[in-house]
């Protein structure tokens, strides 16, 4: 079963979800294509200290400055037979890349774009999208940010089919921790890269017996009452509380 996986290179807790990944399978992904990051939703390089500080606090910067230094290195390289970097977001360039591989299964961990029915319609099983928030009621952006700010009692991780409508598509898997058991946000956030990395790497060993995932849950109806949101301004980090 040949794989390809889009994401971006920037994501600081990345080792957590490899490492994660690979305990579980041991088929590397086909091929990883990078994608610059979006910089249209991000604070500004001024303003990330302060963000920094607001969401982990000195406690959360801290330990993220050990996980980088002395927490467990993977290199991307090793999980993938290929790895492709783009240097745009252009949307045919991403479409000729992976059809050069004649993919069975397409995956999303933080693609910074929303794929188009052309780039959907490439892999001959499905197309997986793994999503930081419940999509019956998150869509969009930083979701794990927006669950924290609505108070909610359960954070969740989901793996859908993608579409070309944001966050939408059947749900295969889903999984959830509370606050209880993630007692900061660093911790929330260490949470779902390790989960989410288990779940993808079961659900394509799942795939690569049947290719067909069950349908987790009936997710048509809880569409209608998902919100959209937008990556949070300053000054819904200023209101941030966990």
């Amino acid at each position: 079963m040949r794989t390809v996986l889009i994401t971006t290179p920037d994501d600081l807790l990345a080792n957590i979800f490899w490492e994660s990944f690979k305990v579980e399978r041991k088929k590397p992904i086909t091929k990883i294509i990078l994608l610059p990051s979006r910089t249209d939703v991000d604070w500004s390089v001024i303003l990330k200290p302060f963000v920094a500080w607001k969401l982990l606090r000195l406690g959360g910067i801290i330990k993220l400055i050990g996980l980088k230094v002395f927490g467990i290195s993977v290199s991307i390289e090793s999980m993938c037979e290929e790895l492709v970097t783009l240097t745009s977001l252009d949307s045919k360039s991403l479409s000729r890349e992976v059809k050069k591989s004649e993919v069975d299964v397409l995956i999303s961990v933080g693609a910074p774009i929303v794929f188009k029915a052309d780039l959907l319609g490439i892999p001959r099983i499905c197309s997986l999208n793994l999503h930081n928030g419940d999509i019956l009621k998150y869509r969009g952006h930083f979701s794990t940010f927006w669950e924290v700010m609505n108070k909610e009692e359960k954070f969740f991780l989901t793996l859908h089919e993608m579409t070309s409508k944001v966050d939408s598509g059947v749900i295969y898997d889903q999984r959830f921790s509370s606050k209880e058991d993630t007692p900061t946000f660093l911790d929330l956030m260490i949470w779902k890269k390790a989960a989410g990395g288990q779940m993808l790497a079961k659900n394509l060993n799942l795939l690569e017996n049947v290719e067909r995932l069950g349908e987790y849950t009936e997710s048509d109806a809880g569409f209608c009452r998902a919100t959209y949101y937008s990556f949070p301004t300053i000054y819904d980090v200023l209101n941030f509380r966990f």
